[in-house]
């Protein structure tokens, strides 16, 4: 008799409506990141974090760039990361919790909309 919570470690459904808007989310903050390294000179590490959260979830995603980033990210050492699935459903709650983490940073952080409407 198979355990429950069987359907949360396996590959993710690609067609529900809010991995779709998980994968929106991981391909913007990757444009962003890179602006950020290029033209801000700052190292964002909490959208780094993101970033690789959101491949492995995306992990079964027909995207090139999701695919080359996550087969890269398998053959590096943090492929060991991943866990025996590697990725998936599993990476759901880092994910959530590290987006979580960016809207508050974001929100109350040096670059805040509070604060440049206050100046």
């Amino acid at each position: 008799m198979p355990s429950g919570g069987g359907a949360m470690q396996g590959d993710t459904n690609l067609e529900a409506n809010e991995v779709k808007g998980i994968k929106i989310t991981v391909l913007l903050v990757m444009v962003g990141w890179v602006l950020e390294l290029l033209l801000f000179r700052g190292f964002p590490l909490n959208e780094m974090f993101y970033i690789i959260a959101g491949i492995f979830f995306l992990k079964g995603d027909e995207n090139p760039v999701l695919k080359g980033a996550y087969d890269c990210l398998m053959k590096s050492p943090l492929g060991q990361c991943a866990g025996p699935n590697g990725g998936g459903m599993s990476c759901l709650m880092p994910i959530m919790f590290m987006g979580g983490l960016n809207l508050l940073f974001g929100l109350m952080g040096p670059k805040s909309p509070a604060k440049l409407l206050c100046e």
